[in-house]
């Protein structure tokens, strides 16, 4: 069965594939796409996510930890220099002006 097959099975009754973000990195990696790939092969952000997932920032009751947090914005920001190396350049010139007043 080709990709094309696999996910029409997924259909709801209006036509719509919902995936949700595991299943889609698993279709990125299926695709031949490395971002899919990188997710899936890193562990440490993917139980990074669970925790924030079970948050009440996502899904759950439960307040994310500092730690926690901290885990999750290492690891986010790891993969997206990979496939953003200019990120910091960005991240500098999205930066608000600061202003001196007298």
């Amino acid at each position: 069965m080709n990709l094309r097959e696999k996910y029409n099975r997924m259909k709801d009754t209006k036509g719509k594939i919902k995936i949700a973000q595991e299943r889609g990195y698993t279709l990125l990696e299926e695709m031949g796409e490395k971002l899919g790939q990188a997710f899936l092969n890193n562990k440490r952000l993917r139980n990074a996510l669970k925790s924030r997932n079970d948050s009440i920032l996502a899904h759950g009751l439960i307040p994310i930890s500092s730690d926690d947090y901290k885990k999750l914005a290492e690891e986010v920001t790891k993969l997206a220099f990979v496939f953003l190396p200019a990120l910091e350049k960005l991240k500098t010139e999205a930066e608000f002006a600061h202003l001196k007043l007298r």
